[in-house]
C-alpha cells in the first residue's frame, strides 16, 4: 500500500491513499442498494475457480457471488449458472471490486440474474465492480434482469437513476448525464483516461465518493445545482481540471476533494453554516486562487491556517472575474507563430503541450528552359495548433519565395539568417535555386514542429 509522509511539530504523520479507503469502506455499511435481502454464506465463504473466475458458492440457495478478484482477458459474458461438484448454482451477485484493475477486459455482459453488486457491509455506494478497468469499453446487461440496464454501454439501475459505472476504458470525449439520474455512486467515472468534459442535469442530487478519480483528461465539469455536498477523492488527480465552479446548493465538503489536481482557479459559490474542514483542501496546486463567499473567507483562512502545505490565496467571491477559459468548451489553442530559422521553419504555440499541424502547398509552377530555372513560385504554409480538451487554433499563415536569388518572405514572426548568401543558399551548393525552398520543404518531414 503507497504511503504519503508530511513532518509536523509533534510527530510524523502517514496518510495512506485512497486504496486505505477502499478497505475501510469494506467494514462500514448502511442499507442494501437494492430491496433484494441478502443470503447468509456468501461472503465469509471460500473462492471457488470455476470456468476462468473465482465464486463464492452458497449450498443452501444453490447460488454464487462472482468473487474478488478476477483477471480476464478480451469480452466477457457473466454466466446465468454455473455447476461445480455436480451440483448447479445461480449467479445472481458480483462482489465489489470483482474486477478491479483488470486491464484486459474489454467488454462485459451481466445477465439477467443477477440482482446484486454486493458490498461486504452492504455499503451502498458501492456498485462499481470495475474500477480501473481502463480496457473496458462498454458494459451491458440483460433486457430481463430487473435490477439492472445499460444504456450506451454505461450500467444504471433498472430505473435509470442511478449511475453505477462509466466504463474506464470508454473513449468518448464528452458525456452528458441522462436527465432523471439522481445518484452517481462510488468511482463512477474514476480512472477514464479520454473524458474531458462531463455535463450533470439539475436532477443529480447525490454524489457519492471519488467518482471522477484519475480522471486525466478531465477538463470540464458542470456540476447539478441540486448536490448539498461533494464527497471524498471526487476530483483527485484530474491531471487536466485547471478550473472548477461548485455551485450555490454546496454546503460541505468531505476530505481530500482536490488532492492531487492541479486546479488554479476555484469557485465556491455557498454558505457554509459548520465551517470548512482543511483536509478537503490537501494537496492542491501551489498556485490555486479559491474565490468564497465574503462571510466564508475568514472561515476558510482558519481552517487551511492549520494545513502547512496550503500555499495558495483566498479571495471573496466578488473578486472573481470569469475569463474565457473558464467558461468550459470555449478555450482555444493560440495561434502558432512561424520563424524562419537560417534553412529551418520553426512553429511555436503558446499553449503548453499543444502540437503544431502543418500544411505547405506551393502557389505556382515552375518554369524554365535548359540550364536556366525560373524562380517565381511562392510557397504558402498554413499552421493550426490542436490539444485534447481545446478548440483548434486559427490558421496563421506565411508565404516563402525567392526572387532575383533573394528569399521573399511574408507572415513570418522573425526571421534570422546569419548571412544573406548562406540564407539563399540553403542547400550549400553553391546556386541559390528552387531547390533550396526544397531542402527547406523536406526538412519538415518527420520533424517535430517545435
Amino acid at each position: 500500500m503507497e504511503m504519503i509522509k508530511f513532518a509536523s511539530n509533534f510527530k510524523t504523520v502517514v496518510i495512506m491513499k485512497k486504496s486505505f479507503f477502499l478497505f475501510l469502506c469494506m467494514l462500514l455499511g448502511t442499507t442494501a442498494f437494492s430491496q433484494e435481502p441478502d443470503v447468509p454464506g456468501n461472503d465469509n465463504t471460500p473462492t471457488t475457480f470455476i470456468d476462468g473466475l473465482q465464486y463464492k458458492l452458497n449450498d443452501v440457495t444453490l447460488t454464487a457471488m462472482v468473487a474478488n478478484v478476477n483477471s480476464w482477458e478480451g469480452e466477457l459474458d457473466i454466466p446465468e449458472r454455473v455447476t461445480y461438484d455436480g451440483k448447479t448454482y445461480t449467479v445472481d451477485r458480483i462482489e465489489w471490486l470483482a474486477f478491479m484493475s483488470c486491464k484486459t477486459l474489454t467488454k462485459v455482459r451481466i445477465p439477467k440474474t443477477v440482482v446484486k453488486i454486493k458490498h461486504y457491509a452492504n455499503w451502498e455506494d458501492c456498485q462499481n465492480p470495475f474500477i480501473d478497468c481502463t480496457s473496458l469499453e462498454r458494459i451491458d446487461v440483460d433486457e430481463e434482469n430487473p435490477y439492472f440496464c445499460a444504456v450506451d454501454g454505461v450500467l444504471f439501475s433498472k430505473d435509470q437513476t442511478h449511475l453505477c459505472c462509466y466504463p474506464p476504458g470508454a473513449k468518448r470525449e464528452e458525456y452528458a448525464i441522462p436527465d432523471g439520474v439522481t445518484w452517481i455512486g462510488g468511482d463512477a467515472f474514476a480512472y477514464n483516461p479520454y473524458l474531458v468534459k462531463v455535463t450533470m442535469p439539475k436532477s443529480v442530487a447525490r454524489m457519492s465518493f471519488g467518482i471522477f478519480s484519475n480522471c486525466k483528461a478531465l477538463r470540464s465539469v458542470s456540476l447539478s445545482e441540486n448536490i448539498s455536498h461533494i464527497a471524498a477523492y471526487t476530483f483527485e488527480k484530474c491531471e487536466s481540471l485547471h478550473f472548477l465552479d461548485i455551485p450555490e446548493s454546496v454546503r460541505r465538503f468531505e476530505e481530500s476533494v482536490f488532492r492531487w489536481s492541479p486546479i488554479k482557479t476555484l469557485v465556491i459559490r455557498g454558505t457554509f453554516p459548520n465551517g470548512f474542514r482543511y483536509d478537503t483542501f490537501y494537496f492542491m496546486d501551489d498556485e490555486v486562487v479559491i474565490y468564497v463567499q465574503q462571510s466564508e473567507v475568514e472561515k476558510l483562512k482558519s481552517e487551511l491556517a492549520k494545513l502547512k502545505s496550503f500555499a495558495g490565496t483566498v479571495l471573496p467571491l466578488e473578486a472573481y472575474h470569469p475569463t474565457e477559459t473558464d467558461i468550459p468548451g470555449t478555450q482555444e489553442c493560440a495561434i502558432p507563430t512561424i520563424a524562419y530559422d537560417n534553412g529551418r521553419l520553426v512553429f511555436s504555440c503558446e499553449t503548453p503541450g499543444a502540437e503544431c499541424v502543418y500544411e505547405i502547398k506551393c502557389s505556382d509552377n515552375v518554369n524554365g528552359s535548359g540550364g536556366e530555372v525560373s524562380l517565381s513560385q511562392t510557397y504558402e504554409i498554413r499552421v493550426h495548433a490542436t490539444l485534447d480538451g481545446y478548440e483548434d487554433s486559427d490558421v496563421a499563415v506565411a508565404t516563402i519565395g525567392w526572387h532575383n536569388g533573394r528569399p521573399v518572405m511574408e507572415g513570418f514572426s522573425s526571421v534570422t539568417m546569419d548571412n544573406d548568401e548562406g540564407a539563399c543558399d540553403v542547400n550549400g551548393d553553391g546556386i541559390v535555386d528552387v531547390a533550396d525552398i526544397a531542402t527547406i520543404i523536406d526538412s519538415m518531414a518527420g520533424q517535430q514542429p517545435e
